[in-house]
This record gives C-alpha cells, structure tokens and sequence, in this order.
C-alpha cells in the first residue's frame, strides 16, 4: 500500500474527500461534540474537544487513510471517513461519520461508495471489514446499500458511553461487489 499520509483527494457528484489538516480541528470538534453523534462512534469521547480533534489530527490521521468529507459546493466539513489497515495487507476497515445536521441526506452512503472505490481499485484491497453499534440502525442501512453482509456480532467499546456495546461486524468483498 501506498504512504498513508498521501491519501488522494476523492470526490463524488456532491462531495469532495480531502486529507485533514490542523485547520480542520475547530469543524471536527463542533460536529463530533454532539452525543448522537457520539454514542453512535467506537473511538470518539463525549465531550469532544479541540484537544481530542488535534490528538485525531496528529496521531491518529498519520496511521490510517483519512479524509475530511466536504460538500463540493458549499465547502462545509460533513464530517471523516477513513479506511484503517488490518494485519493482513489486502484488508481494511472502513469508517465514516456526518455531523448530525447532515444526516438522511445519502452523505454518508455517496462518501463512504468513493471510498470504497479507491479500496477496492487503487488499493486493491479484497475485503473490507466495517460494523455498527446493533442501534445505529441509519448506519445499518446505509452498509446495507453499500453491500456489506453481517459477518458476526461483537462486544466493542464505546468510548462516549464508557462502555462496551453489542456491534455488527460487517464485511464486503471485491466479488460481493463485483469490482
């Protein structure tokens, strides 16, 4: 895989998918400071401050290919979607979330169905792995559209409720996909 500090810029119809950048910190910290947005997120505390959006800036982006999701017309932050190498080369995990004036809209399914190209084509990854907490029923719906299938259910800790939750483990293959 290529560097992950150069994820490329992506874009869709509506959305364009950028890296983030310390001038991203203040937008990050004002759409992930609200608790439904934040319940619904493995890694995101509750409250989210400027230092937990500059700690995600500065230690976590480096690690994974991130972007900043971004309306193309308007230049509003939506909100991140993120891929994040397994062990195993050829997998990755997808995540994404939207500041919840955002939601219902297709954001996340359109954000998250660019990122998957890029996975699947430029990356040639042969599966990605993604989940939800067993609640989040908007974010279920939406990796359904996506084609992602239900592979098991986990506990995993939600750091915003200080405590773990029942998650769906959600996978999708190239050949699911057909690409």
């Amino acid at each position: 895989m290529s560097n992950l500090a150069d994820a490329p810029r992506l874009s869709s119809q509506r959305l364009t998918l950028r890296r983030p950048n310390r001038n991203d910190a203040e937008a990050i910290r004002r759409l992930a400071d609200d608790w439904e947005v934040a319940r619904r997120l493995a890694r995101v505390p509750f409250p989210y401050t400027l230092d937990d959006a500059l700690f995600f800036l500065d230690q976590i982006v480096p690690k994974e290919l991130a972007w900043i999701v971004q309306h193309a017309g308007s230049g509003d932050v939506l909100g991140v979607a993120d891929l994040t190498p397994h062990a195993d080369a050829d997998r990755m995990e997808l995540g994404y979330w939207l500041g919840r004036e955002f939601w219902g809209r297709g954001f996340a399914t359109e954000a998250a169905n660019v990122v998957l190209d890029y996975a699947f084509g430029a990356v040639r990854a042969s599966e990605i792995t993604a989940g939800c907490f067993v609640d989040n029923i908007r974010s279920a719906r939406v990796l359904g559209k996506l084609g992602f299938r239900i592979a098991g259910e986990s506990l995993r800790l939600c750091l915003a409720e200080g405590r773990e939750l029942r998650h769906y483990d959600m996978l999708l293959t190239r050949e699911m996909q057909g690409r």
